[in-house]
């Protein structure tokens, strides 16, 4: 895929502000409400990682060309409306214990019907996120790596599998030298990979750009020209529930070079744990996770995809 940037793009239409989202902001104090979701998570019950940082805007894909375009958000700004339109249905349709109480219809989502077409990516701040499957390769055998999200330290999925790596796709760090050299799926898989496998310190933003000559990701660059590695973009999907958008994609790497990085993978990550057992890539593995209800909504199309296409992905 082609990525093209465009600095000039204009804002959203909604913010998170709007009137109709307002019913979902407890109070700040008793004369008035919180004005912005982030603002009520930031004070009454913050994740331990929960930060506003630049990221790209996703503005449009078009697959016959094979390119997207990305404009620029930031964290915050995008949260302010898909979680609001996630407790927007909570609202309406879960009754006090959490449990399906109504059937409702976009009559009952006044924001989500504020909302709107949900591909029209005018309408709203779009930050999506880059989520990998991760495939081992060993001649005819295949199996895959799964992450269990920590519900205390993440604000989405918490307590479900998800692939791994996954992350935002943001910067390095806000040095434009970052900027520039991190505007890349690849570079964005590589800089989570070494965060979430390999425990390297996360790139939060805040210091020096990463050199993606050194440590690992000279080895996963090398393995990657040379034909052992290689990365696929599945798709881009929207989550029903929060409209956030998903970049999903699968890295197959040969046993070999796997192994080689799997010497220093981490037990647990500042995320979740990383699930040791790896879980065979196989109809009957794939329809068993799919089935289980465990797999978050990126991570189960990551696998419906990659299993769809694995004679692309595997080389059969």
């Amino acid at each position: 895929m082609r990525l093209a940037e465009v600095p000039d793009a204009p804002p959203p239409a909604l913010d998170g502000t709007e009137r109709e989202a307002a019913r979902m902001l407890p109070d700040e104090s008793l004369m008035r409400s919180y004005p912005r979701y982030t603002r009520a998570i930031r004070d009454l019950a913050p994740p331990r990682l929960f930060e506003d940082r630049f990221a790209w805007r996703l503005l449009g894909v078009d697959w016959s060309a094979r390119r997207m375009a990305f404009g620029d958000t930031t964290y915050f700004g995008c949260a302010d409306v898909f979680e609001s339109l996630a407790h927007e249905l909570a609202y309406v349709a879960l009754d006090a214990d959490g449990h399906p109480a109504s059937d409702p219809t976009l009559r009952d989502l006044p924001y989500r019907r504020l909302v709107g077409d949900p591909f029209a990516l005018d309408r709203r701040p779009v930050m999506p996120a880059i989520s990998t499957l991760t495939i081992r390769r060993d001649g005819a055998r295949a199996e895959l790596l799964l992450h269990r999200r920590d519900p205390r330290a993440v604000a989405a999925a918490g307590g479900m599998l998800q692939v791994i790596p996954s992350g935002v796709f943001q910067p390095s760090s806000l040095l434009p030298a970052a900027r520039e050299a991190d505007f890349s799926i690849w570079r964005n898989v590589q800089r989570e990979l070494a965060e979430e496998l390999l425990g390297m310190p996360e790139a939060d933003g805040h210091g020096r750009p990463v050199d993606y000559t050194a440590g690992p990701y000279g080895l996963l660059d090398e393995a990657r020209a040379d034909g052992r590695l290689s990365v696929h973009c599945l798709g881009v999907a929207l989550d029903a529930l929060t409209l956030v958008g998903e970049v999903l994609t699968a890295l197959v790497i040969d046993a070999p070079v796997f192994d080689r990085l799997a010497a220093d993978f981490v037990d647990r990550n500042d995320e979740g744990q990383v699930v040791a057992e790896r879980y065979p890539f196989t109809a009957e593995g794939v329809r068993g996770l799919l089935g289980s209800g465990r797999v978050a909504p990126a991570g189960a199309g990551c696998l419906e995809l990659a299993w769809r296409w694995r004679d692309v992905l595997l080389g059969g």
